[in-house]
């Protein structure tokens, strides 16, 4: 227990101070001005590589623990044929035409059992599915038509060469892979984000058994020693639960995957761990997590065997708050900030919650005070102790967005804002500091994760960067933080 106190108060290390008295914030007319940045490095390429999670370890060394599969989750309803009601009251085939689609056949990634997704009830059809094995043999199978959204084949494809339904169908079918393979993987840098090393595969799901591994969490201890969280999906009955694994020797060696247990009010057996895990001064470690409609604060007092859950916001009929980020202040203050506010609901698309006893209660203050806009996704946040002020600083996308586009669409915005005052108000953050070019990060790219230097001076930020459905790299990005807002974090 005494090695267990030294790791969770090692963590503490660069932990947030108790918050200041309330003063003001740094809103101000949005100036879209760029943050001072020096460059970009590829972390990750090949296949899907998304989702990266960055954390410090000992001795300056950062980590980032990522996903990489085939595409941007967990299946691909119409990765082989696109929903389509064929024409005609007798026998059809079914068009593949979807993702994996060329030349009239679909080519999967990997064997595996397929998805046939239904409008309405289909019960009276039978569709015969036709293709090869991972082995080049022929295989068929004859699968009954689902009551309600969707139906599966027992065999395994790697190829599908058709698809025949027997007779008209109610509505649209699509056919696609039930799960897509995937690996988390874990790289580390010593020069700040410079230069990363090759992937550490903490979880094979390409290689070695066909699982789908999603969803990370990862925590970074100034002892050397990394924490990862990561959800498993059963290939063959699509059941979940969340496993962790441990570093002692600051990134290169790995334990056995464990399971890891949820208390609670509401306990689950599976919580999607978003994100970069925090830490309390006193050595709690507290994460973000969404489950279903719901967003939880999750917190753990032994490096992450058991999680207790608290609720933090239900969400209403209109909205999916969906990601969601932390920044802790003090052992009891911390501010987090979620994804998907509406218009009704405060005047922008990110909202902000906080508590005061240490995530057991949240109050909910309201969107903040950046311009309205739907294409605000995926917030990562981080506490800085700059002279004599404790700062916040925030994140996050502004994806493009047809119905309400943000002012500077595609591209990783950064905020500041006294942690005093934002512990008060949703609306005291500065203009948003652009980092990269505007426009440089399309389709679902994004999903960033930060880390600060001692000095607060600058930062290191990783985000994916996706280039079409089966495409997307990982970089990192430096960056120093502009002068005049440096001056106002330090205080008098």
């Amino acid at each position: 227990m005494l090695f267990l106190r030294k790791i969770l108060l090692a963590l503490c290390v660069s932990c947030a101070v108790p918050f200041l008295a309330a003063g003001t914030g740094w809103a101000q007319k949005q100036d879209y001005g760029h943050a001072v940045q020096a460059g970009e490095i590829k972390v990750a390429e090949g296949d899907y590589s998304h989702f990266p999670r960055l954390a410090r370890g000992q001795g300056g060394r950062l980590g980032v623990l990522y996903y990489r599969g085939y595409n941007h989750g967990s299946g691909d309803n119409q990765g082989i044929a696109k929903a389509q009601k064929p024409h005609g009251a007798g026998p059809a085939q079914l068009s593949i035409n979807g993702t994996y689609a060329r030349g009239g056949s679909a080519e999967l990634p990997v064997a595996g059992q397929l998805t046939i997704s239904v409008e309405k009830d289909e019960t009276a059809r039978r569709f015969t599915i036709v293709g090869e094995d991972r082995d080049g043999r022929r295989i068929e199978e004859t699968v009954a038509g689902a009551g309600a959204k969707r139906a599966y084949t027992r065999q395994r494809y790697k190829r599908v060469s058709s698809i025949a339904v027997d007779g008209a169908t109610a509505g649209r079918i699509s056919v696609g892979p039930r799960v897509v393979p995937s690996n988390m993987e874990f790289r580390y840098s010593d020069d700040g984000g410079g230069s990363w090393s090759g992937a550490i595969v903490l979880a094979d799901g390409i290689g070695s058994d066909d699982t789908f591994y999603y969803v990370g969490a990862l925590a970074g201890l100034p002892n050397g020693t990394f924490m990862a969280v990561y959800v498993r999906v059963n290939p063959d009955n699509g059941r979940t639960d969340s496993l962790r694994r441990i570093s002692t020797d600051n990134g290169v060696t790995w334990s056995k995957a464990e399971p890891i247990q949820f208390t609670g009010a509401n306990p689950r057996t599976t919580f999607r761990l978003w994100g970069q895990i925090q830490a309390t001064p006193s050595g709690t470690l507290v994460a973000m997590a969404y489950a279903g409609e719901d967003n939880w604060a999750l917190v753990s007092s032994d490096l992450g065997r058991t999680w207790m859950a608290h609720l933090i916001v239900r969400t209403p009929p209109e909205t999916d708050y969906n990601e969601m980020a932390v920044a802790i202040v003090s052992d009891m203050d911390w501010i987090a900030i979620a994804r998907g506010a509406t218009r009704g609901q405060g005047g922008s698309s990110m909202r902000q919650f906080v508590t005061r006893d240490g995530g057991k209660t949240w109050a909910d203050l309201g969107g903040t005070n950046a311009d309205w806009s739907g294409g605000y996704v995926s917030p990562a946040m981080q506490t800085m102790r700059c002279g004599s002020q404790t700062t916040v600083v925030w994140v996050y996308m502004a994806r493009a967005s047809r119905s309400s586009p943000p002012p500077t669409p595609n591209s990783l915005i950064v905020r500041y804002a006294p942690a005093a005052v934002a512990l008060e108000s949703a609306k005291a953050w500065s203009g948003q500091n652009i980092i990269g070019n505007v426009g440089s990060f399309t389709h679902r790219s994004g999903y960033p994760s930060i880390a600060m230097n001692e000095a607060c001076s600058s930062g290191v930020i990783v985000a994916g960067r996706e280039t079409s459905e089966t495409t997307a790299g990982i970089v990192a990005m430096k960056w120093s933080i502009p002068a005049d807002l440096l001056s106002k974090m330090r205080g008098p």
